[in-house]
């Protein structure tokens, strides 16, 4: 690899994180490339968390080697300016989460290490691939095609060309792998704790060597023809709200140019997530996945079909999902959320006493912040994010202070574009692309304003036959997200099967994690019978089987 690849690989990954998180110029930040999309989920949690309060009193990210060579974990360490317990609660959880999933992606490509062993040893054998210095329990990664250094060449030679193409390869017409195995590094630039971050002239020289036009298209361009732009908010309302505050003194003072800082970093022009090319596709194996969601699959797919004869952005209407718990409600909307790409806020509404989560809080109090819907939008890449609304039945408190008041208007897509947020009322925010999700176990708890603006959607208690898909759904769950879920067959067994089917589809996760770790400890990749019995025996012994006379036939 020439310098100058080296120097355009590493610049370029600089100016995406600094211009997605600005305050981390002022922070170290030291992350493989394969760790990218793990790191680039934390920051963004963590804006939703601090809000204002950035940048934190101390931040560093670095990673150390976990003994395999495509494997790490990072580091993180965090401390927040303010003593709050519940936000160090929340940071904590998110760090965990972080830290957890760095070690499932390959720190070169991102892709998920697998661990080898029989079964995936056939499926290997099935696509030609030599697998005959692979031992049972190895971790390797299927992209970088098990460890061979020539096939890592030819894997990330392809990964490069189908992200930049020719453009930047070598003299001899090839781009080396190293492009995507150098450590990504942030170190801190002059600046102070009040968050200075450089101008744009300074920016200007860090990235001369490479051509923005190229790497960053005009969204007129017909290369990017299927991008969809919309203005999030105007320049124009964050000039009036810095006049009108910035020679305001103490903390309103410091929390209007903390705010005023954010917006500017921020493009107020956003773009909004598409539909998935075989949108038609997606949703059959939605409904094979959620069968007794039946409706609202065919709901998803009409609006979906819309869309697809337009301009191909993703909008879905309010939609509510009643039933009983365990039946899958949030399962559901998680599950859109994930596949649809696009960004997902989730509020538990049944501990909500005021709207200030969604709506900010107002100016007047001392510690008034912006709500997590203005954070999402304005720090966020897509106008489209999906919001679920957990359990919005329980939502309580003072009736003065209605936690789904603020529902009113953002349910209404016409009120919604031109949102105010309560703690930063001179900018108008379009929040009329939000999707929203609400689950609910009874509808009559739920005012009819509210109802109104939702369609309505029904979920019941599932079938025999449906019962099945559920459990596939919950074991591929585990495999595919648990740290230790590479050990393990991809496919669940019959008989494993035929155990879990005595279970209410609540309880199969937790009977599965149990039934997992006996697995474990039998160092057995196939789960069983007796690992289920093992997973869960009060479960079984108090239920027997007899949920199954419970499920409709």
């Amino acid at each position: 690899m020439s310098p100058s690849t080296n120097i355009f690989t590493e610049q370029l990954h600089l100016k995406i994180l600094r211009d997605e998180h600005p305050w981390i110029q002022l922070c170290v930040v030291r992350v493989s490339p394969g760790l990218g999309a793990t790191i680039d989920e934390l920051l963004t949690e963590i804006e939703s968390i601090l809000g204002d309060q950035l940048p934190p009193a101390f931040f560093r990210i670095t990673e150390k080697e976990t003994g395999h060579p495509r494997s790490r974990r990072v580091e993180i360490f965090i401390e927040p300016i303010n003593d709050i317990q519940a936000q160090k609660n929340a940071l904590a959880s998110v760090v965990s989460v972080a830290t957890t999933e760095s070690v499932k992606v390959c720190c070169e490509c991102g892709t998920r290490l697998r661990a080898f062993n029989d079964t995936l040893g056939k499926e290997l054998a099935g696509q030609g691939l030599d697998c005959g210095h692979l031992e049972f329990g190895d971790i390797f990664c299927p992209e970088c095609h098990q460890g061979d250094l020539a096939d890592i060449a030819a894997a990330c030679k392809k990964k490069h060309d189908d992200e930049f193409g020719d453009d930047v390869a070598d003299e001899t017409g090839t781009s080396d792998c190293g492009v995507f195995r150098d450590i990504v590094e942030i170190e801190p630039v002059d600046g102070n704790r009040d968050g200075d971050y450089l101008d744009d002239d300074q920016d200007d020289d860090i990235y001369d060597e490479i051509d923005d036009d190229e790497i960053f298209p005009d969204p007129a361009d017909e290369a990017v023809s299927r991008e969809v732009i919309i203005q999030l908010f105007s320049t124009a309302d964050v000039d009036a709200f810095d006049n009108l505050y910035k020679d305001s003194p103490g903390d309103a003072g410091r929390r209007s140019k903390s705010i005023i800082r954010r917006l500017r970093a921020a493009n107020p022009k956003k773009r909004l997530a598409l539909i998935p090319d075989n949108w038609d596709g997606y949703c059959d194996s939605l409904a094979v996945n959620f069968p007794n969601f039946g409706e609202v699959v065919e709901f998803i797919r009409n609006h979906l079909a819309l869309s697809s004869v337009g301009d191909q952005a993703l909008r879905l209407p309010p939609m509510l999902l009643i039933g009983p718990p365990g039946v899958g409600k949030s399962e559901f909307a998680l599950t859109i959320a994930s596949d649809l790409n696009t960004k997902l806020e989730i509020i538990d509404m049944s501990s909500a006493q005021t709207g200030t989560s969604l709506s900010g809080s107002e100016i007047y109090w001392s510690n008034s912040a912006p709500g997590v819907l203005f954070n999402t939008l304005t720090a966020g890449d897509v106008a489209n994010p999906i919001f679920m609304l957990d359990e919005i039945d329980k939502a309580g408190g003072d009736p003065r202070y209605d936690p789904l008041s603020t529902l009113h208007q953002l349910l209404e897509p016409r009120q919604a574009a031109a949102f105010h947020d309560l703690s930063v009322p001179e900018v108008a925010i379009n929040a009329s692309h939000v999707i929203w999700i609400a689950t609910a176990n009874e509808l009559g708890a739920i005012s009819q304003p509210i109802r109104d603006r939702f369609t309505v959607f029904t979920a019941s208690e599932p079938t025999r036959a449906q019962m099945t898909e559920i459990i596939h759904i919950q074991y591929a769950r585990f495999v595919n997200h648990h740290p230790s879920g590479c050990f393990f067959d991809e496919k669940i067994s019959d008989e494993a099967l035929i155990a879990l089917a005595g279970f209410h589809p609540r309880k199969v996760r937790k009977v599965l994690e149990g039934a997992f770790g006996f697995a474990a400890r039998m160092r057995s990749p196939t789960l069983r019978a007796e690992h289920i019995q093992a997973g869960g025996p009060e479960e079984i012994e108090k239920n027997g089987f007899g949920f199954l006379a419970k499920i409709k036939k």
